[in-house]
């Protein structure tokens, strides 16, 4: 009773400050100026950029003629320190990299340049490095880099030029090969603004004969299309000849004219995506031909005469919850505990606390298969990629249950019917204990490692953009709760979670789509129209080219999860929680027969989406991420109560997937180590060990992730999910080697397992395939290699009497088949 006490008065405590942390605010947008301190002398042309957290101001044009001074403004913004130039030089263009700033082009003493140099500041000194020249002079062009490509384009040759549209590109990761010229622009202009933003680059203002044209360009189709080159984009609302471009959230562009020649300065925002615009305003203003350049979040504007140099940054203020919404989710966070609190003594077995007692119901478990992975980043990446880019996902997703129904009659019941709690024992009873050990660490290092904390803290920071929940309180309530439950009921708790989550997400995902459908003037008609006209019902891709997601890069993924399902211990650990193999048959057919509908449903929502932004923008933040827009709209769309539930749904796919990572990871610890080295331990001391693991992990992963919020070491994990990934990732054609021949033993199978790393390492890093490729190779190289090594080196071999398809045992029968 004090534990149950203790925890609901934590859970009141948690609740109470992600109220006290929401604002009041209905969501706006400001533009923020801060002066800086002013430059010892005036200098007009001047190239301004940073290299990180450094604004550096070099050359330009005083009243003694071109100047090499430079001025560099550290972070703190307090004073500026001074350096010099090795050759005096103005009105060029300049590029920021995330390795320091580049300039090009311009007038130094002989007249217009070629010249190309990049600029560090290593705390001290000014370090100036040389880069290949331009073909030709550049005056008045516009450069910025993409992908790690340097483009410049607009300008002229020469004073007495016309403009052209030439563009060229310099890679900077091996600048030795030279500038490249690429397909010219279609609208040559003076002075333009040249911005990289979602995968393009975006060529807009400027004067010239059709200015008023805005463009985008891509090297690389956008994911899930074709299109490539120039594509014309709409026309601003206000003339762009003479203005700032700020580049914020994931797909926004924020445009501030100066003033000249209008009535008043304005600030417009372009979103990439819905290819709209709205005007948020007015701001201060700024004198034309004003340099600047983007630097800590902002912009750093230097006016004309080059002494006066302010920061602007564009903010937003979230939304604001109503009371209805915090008594939903208090009221599901409540739910969720009870459910912890009703499995919380079980059988008093390890089993039972790992397997449920192989009594949970096979349709419980199928829906547990797809809750459990679905994430709340799922629930919004799903949507999200949709209403980026279009159906092509979704139609590929379609493959999974045409897959699922195999496995459901072959692999799933040899699993099953051979009794195991952890997956990775049928690697010992097909290979040897190396090999289980091998896969075991692995899960370990994969859960462990990353996937919890990340799926805690991507979810709680969408949130915390749209409506202000605080980040810290809201991953401190989502991992208590999740710890606490799941230490109670272990995996019964766990799946009947999931069950709840699944039908409240389902549920959101169905109300969100018909308040869109509905809400659009002409409904139905109005939405099918409207994503026909932007492609987003575009849902295939053929041909050969393996850098976009051609159909049959899916159906080939698809078909390898077959054979490399048994790898994933969470999925695993449900089909085994089945009272027997027909029942964990049963589950993944339930399985496929919920992907269709809810690929289709969430899918469907992005485009939804697409129409309901397409017709709103100015519903959009544009500081936000692309993966914001779904929260968003639930905040600004759904009813009070209703929002609130749907959040707290979201919550629920987040710890449905951080319990799921507690238990399989609990489950593998004590099964494939303490019980295996220690087989003489009672069942009493496993259970114990296993409740103390399971809160020990859900800790761990809870204090990371806050760390991870803190301390803004987000780009370590990303890196490091990605090296696991990598490492892992072929492991599971492990799988399909025991399962589907007799003749890989386990030295070919640890030969396939290492060789598909080394093989996925190179082809990620040197060739340009599409990401969903990378699986498909590293499982494929674990197989041939490991097939094939088993052919020729000596391993062991063992009994596979129920070990693989061919040898498969009818658990009603208790024969070979």
């Amino acid at each position: 009773m004090g534990t149950r006490l203790n925890a609901w008065c934590l859970f009141q405590v948690l609740l109470l400050g992600l109220g006290i942390s929401a604002t009041a605010a209905v969501a706006e947008v400001s533009v923020n100026i801060q002066s800086l301190p002013t430059l010892a002398a005036p200098v007009e042309g001047a190239f301004v950029g940073s290299d990180g957290e450094v604004l550096i101001v070099a050359g330009g044009e005083s009243e003694e003629g071109l100047s090499a001074h430079v001025s560099v403004l550290a972070a703190d913004g307090a004073r500026w320190q001074t350096s010099r130039l090795e050759v005096p030089i103005a009105h060029g263009v300049t590029a920021t990299t995330a390795d320091g700033m580049i300039c090009l082009g311009g007038v130094d003493r002989s007249g217009p340049t070629t010249r190309v140099m990049r600029l560090r500041w290593d705390g001290a000194a000014l370090l100036q490095e040389p880069l290949p020249e331009l073909p030709t002079p550049r005056l008045e062009a516009a450069a910025a880099v993409l992908d790690g490509i340097l483009y410049v384009t607009g300008g002229r040759p020469a004073v007495d030029a016309r403009p052209d549209g030439a563009l060229l590109a310099l890679d900077l990761s091996a600048p030795e090969t030279g500038w490249q010229s690429l397909e010219p622009n279609p609208s040559p202009r003076l002075q333009p603004m040249l911005v990289a933003r979602a995968g393009a680059i975006y060529l807009m203002g400027g004067t010239g004969d059709s200015s008023e044209q805005n463009w985008s360009y891509r090297a690389k189709p956008f994911d899930g299309t074709i299109t490539r080159g120039w594509v014309q984009i709409a026309a601003a609302p206000a003339d762009l000849s003479d203005a700032i471009p700020l580049a914020t959230g994931q797909s926004h562009i924020c445009v501030l004219t100066t003033g000249a020649g209008q009535s008043s300065p304005d600030l417009l925002v372009y979103h990439t995506i819905t290819d709209t615009w709205v005007s948020k305003g007015t701001w201060a203003g700024a004198e034309k031909g004003a340099r600047y350049a983007a630097w800590q979040g902002g912009v750093a504007v230097a006016d004309t005469a080059g002494d006066t140099i302010r920061r602007i940054q564009i903010d937003s203020t979230p939304a604001a919850l109503h009371w209805l919404d915090y008594t939903a989710i208090g009221f599901y966070l409540v739910v969720l505990l009870g459910i912890g609190a009703y499995f919380a003594h079980g059988d008093g077995t390890s089993a039972g606390f790992f397997l449920g007692g192989r009594r949970i119901p096979w349709w419980a478990a199928g829906i547990s298969l797809y809750a459990t992975g679905t994430s709340a980043i799922s629930f919004m990446a799903i949507p999200t990629k949709t209403y980026v880019t279009n159906q092509v996902y979704g139609f590929g997703s379609l493959w999974s249950p045409i897959v699922w129904l195999p496995a459901a009659f072959i692999i799933i019941p040899l699993i099953r019917s051979l009794d195991l709690t952890s997956t990775y024992e049928y690697l010992e009873r097909r290979f040897s204990l190396s090999v289980r050990l091998m896969g075991s660490v692995l899960c370990v290092a994969f859960q462990v490692g990353g996937r919890m904390s990340v799926i805690l803290l991507l979810p709680a920071m969408a949130l915390s953009a749209v409506t202000g929940l605080n980040v810290l309180v809201s991953v401190a309530l989502m991992g208590v709760l999740a710890t606490v439950y799941t230490a109670m009921g272990g995996i019964e708790a766990v799946i009947w979670t999931d069950v709840l989550q699944c039908v409240v997400l389902i549920g959101g995902g169905m109300l969100a789509l018909g308040i869109i459908i509905f809400s659009l003037d002409g409904n139905w008609g109005a939405f099918v129209a409207s994503s026909e006209e932007y492609g987003k019902l575009d849902g295939f891709l053929w041909g050969w080219d393996l850098t976009i997601p051609v159909f049959w890069i899916f159906a080939l993924s698809s078909l390898l999860q077959l054979t490399t399902f048994p790898n994933d211990q969470v999925m695993v650990q449900r089909v085994l929680s089945t009272p027997d193999p027909r029942s964990a048959r049963n589950a993944a057919i339930v399985l496929a027969l919920i992907v269709v509908p809810g690929t289709i449903l969430f899918h469907l929502l992005g485009s939804a989406m697409f129409a309901h932004f397409r017709d709103n923008p100015a519903s959009l933040s544009p500081t936000m991420d692309n993966i914001h827009t779904l929260p968003l709209f639930i905040v600004q769309s759904m009813p009070p109560g209703v929002t609130g539930l749907v959040i707290a749904g979201l919550f629920a796919a987040s710890m449905s997937s951080l319990d799921s990572s507690m238990s399989s990871t609990a489950t593998v610890l004590v099964t494939d180590f303490y019980k295996r080295f220690k087989p003489q331990v009672t069942d009493a001391a496993c259970l114990k060990l296993a409740r103390w693991l399971t809160a020990g992990i859900g800790i761990l992963g809870t204090v990371v992730a806050l760390l991870m919020a803190t301390l803004e070491i987000k780009s370590l994990y990303d890196l490091w999910m990605q090296l696991v990934a990598l490492l892992g990732g072929g492991f599971a054609g492990v799988y399909a080697l025991g399962m589907l021949t007799r003749r890989a033993h386990d030295t070919g199978a640890i030969l396939g397992a290492i060789t598909s790393v080394v093989v996925t390492v190179l082809v990620k890093a040197y060739t340009p395939l599409h990401f969903m490729l990378y699986g498909i190779i590293s499982v494929g190289t674990c197989i041939i290699v490991g097939y094939l090594a088993s052919l020729v080196l000596p391993g062991r071999r063992g009994d596979l009497k129920g070990l693989t398809v061919y040898t498969r045992i009818d658990s009603s029968e208790g024969v070979t088949q």
